[in-house]
């Protein structure tokens, strides 16, 4: 949600005790502009679920490569 300003897409539950923070739109693109390198872990994040999905939608016998 904070990447795309759109509501949040997911509830989790704690399965034991735990401190958490809120953080705001403004907080996270401030953490973003003055220390990018937190994109990275995030950005991979991403990517992987993003593989998962679409390994996931893809039938199983799937042409891949045609020849000519």
């Amino acid at each position: 949600a904070l990447l795309t300003q759109e509501p949040r897409s997911a509830t989790v539950s704690a399965i034991r005790d735990s401190e958490l923070i809120k953080v705001s739109q403004e907080l996270f693109d401030d953490v973003m502009k003055h220390y990018p390198q937190v994109s990275l872990p995030i950005t991979k994040i991403l990517v992987s679920r993003l593989r998962k999905n679409i390994k996931r939608s893809q039938p199983e016998n799937t042409i891949k490569n045609i020849a000519l």
